[in-house]
């Protein structure tokens, strides 16, 4: 007797998403029309450009620095500038005057990418010696954090104390107003608009390959950021059509962040015998473990992490940010031990990223690295194991160090002193 064969389509709704798939596949001219207009060749859709904050801040940079390559030389810093302010309707535009901008006798422009974790800042010097300082925050696909546009703008004011003029801009594709009322707002449809502009007044001097790059870069600001172009046109035309297609699309669709924790998981687990640690409960973007000197039954008894692969105190490198960060923490250990255990963190050896005066209610911090070498801001489909191998060596590096290793043997000595009561163990759980 065979044995039975599973069918490839065992249920209604698996036949009725397979009907769809084709239904979008087969029977839609617009999905035709779209892939020829994705299909040409673009040189920033090659470099999987589109969504990229990092990638349209180091092309702005470019075009808004008059010496570079682009053959527009100061005309896309002062139209840029000159438009974001005239369309603006904050009262701060007020005080920068759109005409003193086009008439500025500039002696020097000095574009700087990434100064003290500000996107863009421009330092420009006048003939007359005066300063001004342009910086700008880029977010695309992302929003503000609390407190960050006023933190970059002391910085800005704190080193530029002399500065004639300092103007805050807030790039953003979404619509969201600048948690800085010092913020200038601006648009990539303006940056979209003005470099269009510039094209054409500097059609007869821009040389063969800096047009390309400038009309290619055009295209993929239409594409992505322009509500009325064709391609969001097609693209809404479709999903209106397909809804239901397109959405168990969306549910199977490659999780690049998914992907980059279970390669750094296998790493994990594949290191544990040599670094002399035991893996724990990963999520997507935490990955967890714990050293053998805190493997003890009393700090296994936490739940902080869940039922199983959990402790009270353990290891956890952080990926769902913009960077890795590496730390120790603390979850629902019982009182006074945590209070003593984080009057221990405050010695020397407990590196922290962020110091905190205050001993938090829940989640203690008390160990804390970052790398912001290695940039997780832009992580892509096909990346995933070379993040995480850069990501590893680095952890490795962390595990090696004497300051970590020290806070490690705090901790286990700290550990051995743990005497939780059954009650409160499971009241925290």
């Amino acid at each position: 007797m065979s044995a039975a064969v599973t069918p490839l389509i065992n249920s209604d709704e698996e036949n009725n998403q397979l009907r769809q798939l084709t239904d979008l596949v087969v029977r839609s001219p617009e999905l035709r029309e779209l892939e020829k207009l994705l299909g040409k060749f673009n040189l920033f859709r090659v470099l999987r450009f589109e969504q990229g904050e990092i990638r349209h801040s180091n092309v702005l940079a470019w075009l808004l620095d008059p010496y570079q390559s682009h053959g527009l030389g100061d005309l896309y810093f002062r139209k840029f500038l000159m438009r974001v302010v005239a369309e603006s309707q904050s009262e701060n535009a007020d005080k920068v005057d759109v005409v003193e901008l086009d008439s500025l006798e500039i002696r020097r422009v000095v574009v700087l990418r990434e100064w003290r974790n500000i996107d863009l800042v421009l330092r420009i010097e006048t003939f007359d010696q005066e300063e001004w300082v342009v910086a700008i925050e880029n977010k695309v696909q992302a929003s503000q954090t609390e407190g960050q546009l006023k933190g970059y703008r002391a910085k800005v004011e704190e080193s530029f104390p002399t500065a004639s003029k300092r103007i805050f801009i807030f790039l953003t594709q979404l619509e969201e107003d600048p948690g800085d009322s010092a913020y200038i707002s601006a648009s990539y449809k303006q940056v979209h608009d003005v470099l269009a502009e510039c094209i054409e007044e500097q059609r007869d001097v821009i040389g063969p390959e800096p047009r390309v790059l400038l009309n290619h870069y055009l295209s993929i600001l239409e594409e992505v950021f322009m509500e009325g172009s064709r391609v969001a046109d097609l693209a809404q035309r479709i999903y209106q059509t397909h809804r239901d297609a397109l959405e168990v699309i969306f549910e199977h669709r490659p999780d690049e962040l998914q992907n980059l924790s279970e390669s750094l998981k296998r790493r994990m687990a594949d290191a544990a015998s040599e670094l002399n640690f035991e893996p724990m409960v990963c999520n997507k973007g935490y990955i967890r473990f714990l050293p053998k000197a805190w493997k003890t039954e009393e700090n296994l008894k936490g739940k902080a992490w869940g039922s199983k692969g959990s402790a009270f105190v353990l290891c956890e490198l952080v990926v769902s940010g913009s960077w890795p960060v590496f730390k120790i923490v603390e979850g629902k250990a019982p009182e006074p031990w945590r209070s003593e255990l984080w009057n221990i963190a405050q010695e020397s050896s407990f590196k922290k990223t962020q110091k905190r005066a205050k001993k938090p209610e829940m989640w203690m911090s008390l160990y804390s690295v970052k790398n912001s070498v290695i940039n997780l801001k832009d992580l892509e489909l096909g990346q995933e194991d070379e993040i995480a191998a850069k990501t590893w060596d680095w952890v490795k590096k962390q595990l090696r160090d004497r300051d970590f290793e020290t806070s490690v043997e705090r901790v286990a000595e700290h550990l051995a002193k743990l005497r939780a009561e059954p009650g409160e163990v499971l009241e925290n759980s």
